[in-house]
């Protein structure tokens, strides 16, 4: 049976891998329609599958604060493994994958984040595009190390789903019998 926990845990892993898919494709999009090769010089206004670039960075935007807090989440609920693994030498050489995809996680979210930073307190526009350059290559290793870990997790997402279907099911049934019960009543 499916715990409550668990279904909390599902959706917000569906969300993490939804919004985080949007936040990767948006992110992705800026990156290759509208960051290389213009040397500082980006078209705006020019449209890339109908939006602009001030449409695209917000969808970014939007999707990377549920992304954060999601992976807040995330992290809380899986602090206890992360103790246990950075204790252990054996643990930590087998779980390197989740570590190193957690510590470039926060080196991406770090860099972007420091970027709107200095954007919203008027800071330099040559420091910020450099945090922007810094966070858009890292985000290539970190695109390649979410696909290797999303992979390894796809089972355990349809094998939750399936929980959650059979508990809702059997929940369908309990109450098509109660229903009947009251009508032969």
């Amino acid at each position: 049976m499916l715990k409550k926990n668990s279904i909390i845990k599902l959706i917000n892993n569906c969300g993490l891998l939804m919004f985080g898919s949007v936040m990767v494709f948006s992110g992705l999009l800026l990156q290759i329609g509208y960051h290389h090769g213009h040397h500082g010089e980006i078209e705006a206004i020019r449209l890339v599958l109908g939006l602009n670039y001030f449409n695209w960075s917000d969808i970014h935007i939007i999707s990377i604060i549920l992304v954060s807090i999601g992976m807040v989440f995330h992290i809380l609920w899986h602090w206890q493994w992360f103790k246990i693994v950075l204790q252990k030498r054996k643990l930590l050489i087998k779980n390197q994958q989740a570590i190193l995809l957690t510590i470039i996680f926060l080196l991406v979210a770090a860099t972007g984040y420091i970027s709107w930073s200095i954007k919203l307190n008027g800071g330099s526009e040559i420091i910020r595009k450099d945090f922007i350059e810094i966070h858009d290559k890292i985000t290539w290793i970190l695109f390649v190390y979410l696909i290797l870990h999303v992979k390894k997790r796809f089972k355990w997402y349809f094998s939750a789903l399936g929980k959650l279907r059979r508990k809702r099911n059997s929940i369908d049934i309990k109450n098509g019998l109660h229903i009947l019960e009251i009508e032969r009543k």
